[in-house]
């Protein structure tokens, strides 16, 4: 068995257990308790572990979670079932042979969406051409995954497509490289087949990196990361976008201070609910209380293996500032 995935095992493991008596809707969201309106990392010790923990989508209820650890990079998942949260485990659908990574669940549950470099079919030839990061979706019947399909975007699409998001009404949001620039792109789900994407406006896309999208369910607004503009904060920030009155995207703005900070910041992902809104950071924990006296072994291994120590951590935080945002910053309705 993988290492880290070992990891995830045993922390997790024991806080399952001790909360075995509790109700699902008390145990949902891993049983944590809801943030406000300052960022806080998500279940510490048991997801957010100091082991690069780059992203994380929940079902409906928050009675299930997939979260994309790293290095090696894997999806894991559990669920609540008899009363406590299963051990982490790699879903059914993945080929191990390859890279799998980003993953959404669509706001039903019934699909998933990743990116993936397995090959076209149903092979999982370990020593079959590696064609590239793609973007594939898996749907679920009476509880089982199906065969991953690669999303077909027609012969007129050149590029490569990742980081997906998709909307209630199946409208897939994502990245795509070209000549060195990442652009967020939109392809429409129009009678059971999705159209040629289009690159957003430069509303959207400016400089070379725009990445990581999150669609909101009802396409009213998007966030993704960016950097190298003129109002960033740290080295990758979050920004967002809402519809206007007329259905066109807003010039997308810096989502501030609250929530960016001086490190990266970025893979956002809002609750279906609309309440809770996560992402991950790169930012380190301050005032960590360090011994005066020079530190040994396990004093040594329990602060680089934990939460903010660099590597990147799951977050979140009330998702309420974006209404704010869209009323004081954007003056919509």
């Amino acid at each position: 068995m993988n290492k880290l995935l070992s990891l995830f095992l045993v922390v997790f493991a024991g806080c399952s257990q001790s909360e075995s008596s509790v109700s699902d809707s008390q145990l949902a969201y891993l049983g944590q308790s809801p943030p406000g309106n300052t960022p806080e990392l998500f279940a510490p010790g048991v997801v957010s572990t100091g082991a690069n923990e780059m992203s994380i989508c929940f079902s409906e209820k928050g009675d299930e979670v997939f979260l994309l650890v790293a290095r090696p990079t894997l999806i894991i998942t559990s669920k609540i079932k008899n009363g406590e949260w299963t051990s982490f485990e790699e879903p059914a659908f993945i080929d191990s042979a390859r890279s799998n990574y980003y993953m959404f669940l669509s706001p039903n549950g019934k699909k998933m969406f990743f990116t993936s470099t397995r090959p076209d079919g149903d092979s999982k030839d370990s020593v079959a051409p590696n064609p590239g990061p793609a973007i594939w979706v898996t749907e679920r019947s009476e509880g089982m995954w199906d065969t991953p399909q690669k999303v077909d975007f027609g012969d007129e699409f050149k590029g490569t497509g990742s980081f997906p998001s998709v909307a209630d009404n199946g409208n897939l949001y994502f990245s795509s490289f070209d000549n060195k620039t990442i652009s967020v792109y939109c392809s429409k789900y129009v009678n059971g087949k999705y159209t040629t994407p289009i690159r957003l406006s430069d509303s959207i896309n400016q400089g070379t990196f725009n990445s990581h999208v999150y669609i909101a369910p009802d396409e009213s607004y998007l966030l993704f990361d960016s950097r190298g503009r003129d109002d960033v904060i740290g080295g990758v920030d979050i920004y967002i976008s809402f519809r206007d009155e007329n259905g066109n995207w807003t010039k997308a703005q810096n989502i501030g201070d609250k929530i960016n900070s001086e490190s990266s910041d970025m893979r956002s992902y809002v609750s279906t609910d609309g309440q809770y809104f996560f992402f991950c950071s790169s930012r380190q924990t301050k005032n960590r209380n360090l011994p005066a006296h020079p530190m040994k072994g396990d004093q040594i291994r329990s602060i680089l293996n934990a939460p903010g120590n660099g590597q990147q951590d799951i977050y979140w935080v009330s998702a309420s500032f974006i209404d704010d945002l869209k009323k004081l910053k954007f003056n919509l309705k």
